[in-house]
């Protein structure tokens, strides 16, 4: 089964023109890798921040950590829920390979987690199409 980063937190550091992961402290998906020797992936959406329009109200960070959700306002073309005419590029990684580890040290787990940013990184850089938007990982 995949595991996917992200959620309330990229959400809350959303900006115009930047595309934005949150994985410097996901530490968890790693470990998983780790303790089943299962190869880390590499998956971006190039331009999936374009697909619709959207408003963080005032005092969405309390909500947020409240509920566990972000209150967002989004609407796509017209104001409908039809997402904006933007291309989205899903462009994928090479398997990072992880050995089969019991139980990872944090500094081993860490030691992955950098390498998996840095070939994300890298996989963005090499496939996006415009230079206006930029990664930005948190």
């Amino acid at each position: 089964r995949p595991v996917r980063t992200g959620g309330v937190r990229e959400c809350l550091t959303m900006e115009p023109g930047l595309e934005t992961v949150y994985l410097r402290k996901r530490q968890g998906f790693v470990r998983m890798a780790l303790k089943h020797g299962a190869p880390l992936v590499p998956v971006f959406a190039i331009g999936q921040s374009k697909t619709y329009s959207w408003r963080r109200p005032p005092g969405v960070n309390w909500i947020s950590r409240k509920f566990q959700a972000v209150p967002l306002l989004i609407w796509g073309a017209f104001g409908t829920p039809i997402p904006h005419r933007s291309p989205v590029k899903v462009v994928i990684g090479k398997p990072i390979q992880v050995p089969k580890m019991a139980e990872p040290s944090p500094e081993e787990v860490d030691h992955y987690l950098q390498i998996f940013i840095s070939e994300l990184s890298a996989l963005f850089e090499r496939h996006n199409q415009t230079s206006k938007t930029q990664l930005r990982v948190l």
